[in-house]
């Protein structure tokens, strides 16, 4: 039986940035309780989406802790709209918005958090200048509301094309955004970070792993800069 609570310990271990793709680990597989990984190859972006109180942040969060263990010299860039969700960081950088940014995550292996797109105001034109020019190590991981996803703009066509993610908590039709059918049959228990990892179009039911929210005033094993939005 899947477990409600899995420990991000057991995971991040599975994490590794040898070769061109950038394994992340993310949770348990439901089919046999392995270990979940997010991978994301050369050009590859991705997407978190689900309804409020699905476990979304708690998602990014662990994708951050993920990229600090398996390739320290990476960069974690965070854009939040809710600062209050990855306080506790020693030395991270806040900002209003994207226009806020002090740098771009334009060279070498870097991974862009973006945490509650639609509460965003300058997020979709912001991703859509940054996304075109982003080297083939970079990758960009949106979450959001699944309604959030369902557009043409260019910025979410670009980081729903490579068709994976994570659907938490998902009514049926939400496949929809990385153009996959979700089972009709014994849907995911409605938990936080309960739903399905996607890949390449391929889906398998999985539970995030949680990661404790450090102490105020914790340091971190390697800074990651945080930018938050204005809107919560």
């Amino acid at each position: 039986m899947l477990p409600e609570l899995v420990p991000a310990g057991e995971v991040l271990s599975s994490s590794a940035a040898a070769g061109p793709v950038w394994k992340l680990g993310i949770g348990r597989h439901y089919r046999d309780l392995s270990v979940a990984t997010l991978a994301l190859g050369p050009g590859m972006h991705a997407v978190v989406a689900g309804p409020a109180g699905s476990g979304r942040t708690g998602a990014l969060r662990l994708l951050a802790a993920a990229a600090r263990a398996s390739a320290p010299d990476a960069r974690v860039l965070v854009v939040a709209a809710d600062p209050d969700a990855w306080t506790g960081t020693q030395g991270t950088e806040v900002a209003g918005s994207f226009s806020g940014l002090t740098s771009q995550p334009t060279t070498g292996r870097a991974l862009l958090l973006v945490d509650g797109i639609e509460s965003l105001p300058d997020a979709g034109p912001a991703l859509d200048r940054l996304l075109p020019g982003l080297p083939a190590g970079v990758h960009v991981v949106v979450a959001g509301r699944t309604d959030a996803f369902r557009g043409m703009q260019p910025w979410q066509r670009a980081v729903t094309m490579s068709r994976t993610g994570l659907l938490l908590r998902p009514a049926p039709d939400d496949g929809e955004v990385l153009r996959v059918r979700l089972p009709r049959e014994a849907p995911p228990r409605p938990l936080p970070g309960r739903g399905y990892l996607v890949e390449a179009g391929g889906l398998a039911q999985i539970q995030v792993a949680f990661l404790a929210q450090p102490p105020p005033g914790a340091r971190l094993a390697m800074p990651v800069g945080v930018f938050a939005g204005e809107a919560r």
